[in-house]
């Protein structure tokens, strides 16, 4: 059990199982030249870290210009509003002064927070932990976001009273009650040996590095296992009467 689908990149042994991945983290924001090739003007388009919705940003002002250190580039800084909420934002660009292409967006603050909301039949003792794990996952600390998705996923074990004295053998015992599918109890062992790698240092079953990809990861295969375990059985609960 210990090897079973070891191997570097769980993204690979995830995906024929996952029909889509959830983000947590802000994405890159689109930047749009405005102006001529020498004019520095740019407009940012992506989500609003104050209204939460997909908006463009026009600048307020002209941008402030300065040599990108180490690079053959510039960096404009500009004050933009959301043409949303009308909130404001600070957006950083680079540029080479070439063509209009070679734009492109590097930062903007603030970045807002994580949604870490959760559905109201996750029990809040499973939810806890695994809004945590988002948490973590926003600041990129990915061992942290690995180990609270296993901790989550041991709490709902215990909930569900998975049998069995370890993670290891209460998984087994979910998908033998039915509880859990084939492919959740192969993806939630995954999740049990990275997390036991980062706990413990244990490097006998998996390569040794965490990676953000085992993070975002983590974090989709425990929105399949809540969804499944507790969002869904909910929904049906009605029509089983």
């Amino acid at each position: 059990m210990e090897n079973e689908g070891a191997g570097r990149g769980l993204f690979e042994f995830l995906h024929p199982y996952l029909a889509a991945l959830w983000k947590d983290t802000p994405v890159a924001m689109e930047v749009m030249h405005l102006g001529s090739v020498n004019e520095f003007r740019f407009s940012l388009n992506g989500e609003c870290p104050h209204c939460k919705r997909q908006c463009s940003f026009m600048p307020v002002d002209g941008a402030h210009v300065e040599l990108a250190e180490g690079k053959l580039t510039s960096r404009g800084v500009c004050a933009m509003q959301c043409q949303g909420c009308r909130n404001f934002i600070l957006g950083f660009v680079l540029y080479d002064g070439k063509t209009v292409a070679s734009m492109r967006y590097e930062k903007h603050y603030p970045l807002g927070k994580p949604n870490d909301e959760v559905g109201p039949d996750i029990p809040v003792e499973v939810a806890s932990g695994f809004q945590e794990a988002i948490r973590c996952q926003w600041v990129n600390c990915f061992v942290a976001t690995v180990l609270m998705c296993r901790r989550s996923l041991q709490i709902s074990c215990d909930r569900e009273q998975a049998k069995g004295d370890d993670l290891c053998r209460q998984v087994d015992s979910l998908a033998k009650s039915g509880t859990i599918t084939e492919p959740l109890r192969k993806m939630a062992h995954r999740i049990r040996l990275f997390g036991k790698q980062g706990a413990h240092g244990d490097y006998s079953d998996i390569d040794s590095t965490i990676t953000e990809e085992d993070a975002v990861d983590a974090i989709a295969f425990m929105r399949h296992y809540l969804e499944h375990v507790y969002v869904l059985p909910a929904k049906l609960r009605p029509y089983s009467k």
